[in-house]
This record gives structure tokens, sequence and C-alpha cells, in this order.
């Protein structure tokens, strides 16, 4: 996803290049660091930004510091973005989210400073924004929530549960098994015959 965008941003600047040399220049720049851009290479520059503990607004409130004037050229060019937050192409935020607690670490801590978007009006200080965000997500529900797997009977669901947390284990929580120990549930194709149809009676939609 992140270089698909990466190339769609790399297509639409070659598109726009102006005749007029000396801002050709600023634009084939651009166009060579988004070259260099993937996305293992956003995370190094971006971890690398985060130990400096440097952001945007850096560019001109410490240009003179040794920090930001020997930056090397990828890592300024992330922090010039005007458009999209260090050159992460647009996208689902949380991709961009993802990607941010790749680079840091899970011991980092990642907070939302809604400061602004509340002295500016735009949140009440009592609202519930993340249950209020949890609530739209549930609109798109198949995309938000776990596959629920239906298997024939146990040994089943034990092998394929244990089969992804082994090969696939950063997947593994996007999935769901059926317990047929604490619902204490019947195996056997007939019963899961029965099992898709209630589901699909139901309107559930992320039953495989």
């Amino acid at each position: 996803m992140f270089e698909e965008g990466i190339r769609g941003e790399i297509l639409d600047t070659q598109e726009s290049l102006p005749v007029h040399e000396s801002i050709a220049d600023v634009y084939a720049e651009e166009i060579r660091m988004l070259q260099l851009l993937t996305f293992d290479v956003w995370l190094e520059s971006f971890r690398s930004l985060k130990r400096k503990d440097l952001n945007s607004w850096d560019l001109m409130l410490k240009e003179g510091e040794l920090a930001v004037r020997d930056l090397p050229p990828l890592e300024r060019f992330m922090l010039s973005a005007d458009e999209f937050p260090f050159w992460f192409p647009p996208c689902d935020v949380r991709f961009l989210i993802r990607a941010v607690v790749e680079a840091c670490g899970v011991n980092s801590v990642f907070q939302l400073d809604l400061s602004d978007v509340v002295s500016s009006g735009y949140y009440d200080i009592a609202d519930r924004v993340a249950e209020d965000a949890r609530v739209e997500l549930t609109s798109d529900y198949p995309l938000n929530t776990k596959v629920i797997v239906l298997t024939e009977g146990m040994t089943d669901r034990r092998v394929l549960e244990a089969s992804l947390g082994l090969f696939y284990p950063h997947l593994s929580d996007y999935y769901s098994f059926m317990d047929f120990d604490g619902a204490n549930a019947p195996g056997g194709a007939g019963q899961l015959v029965n099992t898709v149809k209630a589901f699909a009676g139901a309107g559930i939609a992320t039953a495989s």
C-alpha cells in the first residue's frame, strides 16, 4: 500500500513538471527523493527523526542547530512534507499509525493531542472521542472486525489456529475460531452447514 501510494505521487509529480527550469529542478529533486522512499527506508528514517526528537516545524525553528543543519537529505525531505505527514502517502490514517508503531517499538508511548481541535470548537472537552470513533468503525463492520473461522470439528480448529499462530503470528488477532469446548457445540459436517446458514441468516459477513 505504501509503495503503491509513493508510485502514485511520483506519477502525479511527473505530470505536473513545470516548463521553467528553476522550478523543474525542485520537482525533479522531489521525484528523486520519492524514488528512494521504500517502506523500510521510511521506517528507518522516521525512527532516526524520532531519536533526534525532530518534527516538521523544526525545519524553521531550529534551522541553525546542528541536529537540523546536518540532517541527511531524505530525513530533511520527510520533515519538509506539507501535504502528508512525513511523506507517508495518503491513506486510511490507521496505516500511518501502524507504521509509526513499527518504527518506534512497542515500548513507546503513542499520544494523540486533541488540544487544538478542542480549543477550536470541533470537540467538547466531555466528548467521548474514542468511543464515537469505534461506533463509526462498526458502520464498516467486515473491514474492522475479526474474521470468524468455522470448522467441522475441534481437531480442525486446533490445527488451523496453531498453524496461523506459527506461520502468521502477526495476523492471529484478526481471526476468531469456533470454541467447541466453551460453547459445548457439536461438530460434524451437518452441524457446520447449519451454523453457516444461521450466520448467513443473521447477516454476519465475516465468517469463512
